[in-house]
């Protein structure tokens, strides 16, 4: 599953950023401003409502 799928309920501390629909890391940074740093893997997985 995506890591930042709103769908699951995860609400991740001190991480900001809005999903866009994939697992991508891009728009997405602590909040200390340093970007968030995701194998390609973990980029690649869907949605919870793609997966079943």
């Amino acid at each position: 599953m995506a890591w930042n799928d709103p769908e699951i309920g995860i609400e991740w501390p001190g991480v900001e950023g809005t999903y866009k629909g994939t697992a991508s890391a891009d728009g997405y940074m602590l909040d200390d401003g340093t970007a968030l740093n995701l194998s390609i893997k973990d980029q690649k997985w869907l949605g919870l409502k793609y997966i079943f």
